[in-house]
């Protein structure tokens, strides 16, 4: 018995000291563990560019030259850190200026402003109006192009300054995925949420025109700012239905495997929904001029930024027949946004269109 207790107490020694010894050397690492796991990254990889594919850029060059965009993403405060390092590091660069639209600001971001502390999408359109205001009375004139992205988007800028080269910046234009719906309020229809274009000229005339007369603009806040823009630039501006010369599709809100898909459900309602007849089932229905895809995640961005910018097929080399593009005629361009649509929520109404005298002056010396 007296052995026995020894051994116990010997054990019990043993046993206390190693629960010490562990106590000391282990928690605190599984604390540290445990606050890294819990603590949110601040100062996040700024993903630094090391190295870019050689192609010769001369119209390229040619295009950053004579077309100015100025970018701005919609956010808000949880996509800080986890969206925006990665379109900053891909396509958003490549913009002649940027600024990113949030409730808060962020002291590691300076690029992002707050304009109001209304989060969710029933303030969308409120923080759509305030977003176009501050770039009006801060950035006018630092660019022809305004371009609108959701947090989601990817861009190839080359092919969207090709777009926008054969428009006049000083006509109000509209450009994106044209939609149409059923009600008269919106029969010019309205560009797809996830990536459109603004003319500065159609800038200018929202902030200083369309929006203090509160004519066909909705004054207070609400949801679907797709729409409401719709609405406020009806017969304001040209709605230009973003398609290439073979009537291929070059903005993809819904994403470009949506148009791809041989199995096309038509009763969703996009099908419904779209302006402009495009093939579908194959990739005869995909602009090689594509702009730009919606809902396209941060790994997308630089899966993207890579097919787009780095892969190349070897042996194959494509046919170099590129020109710059030439400028389109004003008049045949409203003739082309004035056509009917396919979709069957299009309503049949006359076409007006109320132009400002320099727009009617343009339209006259063409």
């Amino acid at each position: 018995m007296h052995v026995n207790r020894i051994t116990e107490i010997f054990i019990f020694f043993i046993g206390f000291n190693l629960g010490i010894y562990l106590y000391f050397n282990f928690l605190p690492l599984h604390k540290k563990f445990k606050a890294v796991q819990n603590h949110p990254i601040k100062n996040f990889p700024t993903f630094e560019v090391k190295y870019e594919a050689k192609y010769d850029t001369k119209l390229a060059d040619e295009l950053v030259k004579n077309v100015r965009i100025f970018c701005w993403i919609l956010t808000h405060p949880k996509n800080h850190k986890t969206k925006i390092p990665h379109m900053k590091a891909t396509w958003a660069r490549r913009c002649d200026k940027l600024v990113i639209f949030s409730t808060e600001t962020d002291k590691d971001d300076p690029d992002i402003v707050a304009l109001s502390n209304l989060n969710g999408r029933e303030h969308l359109w409120n923080k759509t109006k305030y977003a176009m205001k501050y770039v009006y009375e801060n950035h006018i004139n630092d660019a022809d192009w305004f371009v609108r992205a959701d947090d989601d988007n990817y861009f190839i800028v080359e092919n969207l300054r090709h777009k926008l080269s054969q428009y006049n910046p000083k006509m109000s234009v509209f450009i994106g995925c044209r939609y149409a719906v059923p009600y008269n309020t919106v029969d010019e229809g309205y560009m797809a949420g996830g990536g459109h274009a603004f003319s500065k000229k159609a800038l200018t005339k929202f902030v200083t025109k369309l929006m203090p007369s509160g004519k066909n603009c909705i004054v207070k806040d609400a949801m679907f700012e797709d729409v409401n823009l719709g609405m406020c630039f009806k017969t304001h501006a040209v709605f230009v239905d973003a398609l290439d010369e073979k009537n291929q599709k070059q903005m993809f809100p819904l994403g470009i495997d949506a148009h791809a898909d041989k199995n096309v459900n038509t009763d969703f309602w996009y099908w419904h929904y779209i302006w402009s007849h495009v093939p579908q089932g194959n990739l005869d229905c995909c602009s090689d001029l594509f702009i730009s895809a919606h809902y396209v995640g941060p790994k997308e961005q630089h899966l993207l930024e890579y097919l787009v910018y780095h892969v190349h097929p070897f042996g194959i080399v494509k046919n170099q027949t590129e020109k710059l593009p030439e400028k389109l005629k004003m008049g045949e361009v409203m003739k082309k946004a004035d056509e009917k649509s396919i979709s069957p929520q299009y309503v049949a109404h006359e076409i007006v269109h109320n132009f400002d005298d320099d727009e009617k002056d343009i339209l006259l010396n063409e």
